[in-house]
């Protein structure tokens, strides 16, 4: 981090919140890059991160015979994910990625005769998929550069 902090142009903002949230490399194993003209070493991070996943799922089905020669059949269908946006390099903004699946299906079936039926069928389904963007504020930037 001192390497570059000595860099002419390197943004002291910047990198303040880059050594907030990025820890030095125990060991330069990946190489270097090139930053401001000079060759900085870069290594591996290793570090835990949180994650979970909850899922729930539902089925209800109802048939209905009206006659020998009609019949409703109605179909509910649920599935609901909560868990955790893991595609942040780093923990600290992982943020939760809800997403719920509805379906609502109903058909009615009429036998005109032996040979001949006809089937009326509607459906509706629905997902939500919200992933946030998280409350980290950085003083000085409005946004994370990148």
């Amino acid at each position: 981090m001192s390497q570059l902090a000595s860099i002419p142009g390197v943004a002291k903002n910047n990198l303040s919140w880059f050594q907030k949230w990025v820890p030095a490399a125990a060991t330069n194993d990946e190489g270097t890059i090139n930053v401001g003209g000079q060759a900085v070493p870069i290594g591996s991070l290793s570090f835990a991160s949180p994650t979970y996943s909850n899922s729930y799922n539902a089925v209800v089905a109802i048939d209905y015979s009206i006659s020998d020669k009609d019949q409703v059949r109605g179909r509910w269908i649920y599935n609901k994910y909560n868990g955790l946006d893991t595609a942040a390099a780093l923990s600290a903004f992982y943020e939760p990625a809800p997403n719920d699946n509805y379906l609502y299906s109903v058909s009615e079936f009429h036998t005109f005769t032996p040979t001949l039926q006809n089937e009326f069928r509607a459906s509706f389904s629905r997902n939500f998929n919200s992933i946030q963007v998280g409350s980290q504020t950085f003083p000085g930037m409005s946004v994370i550069p990148i």
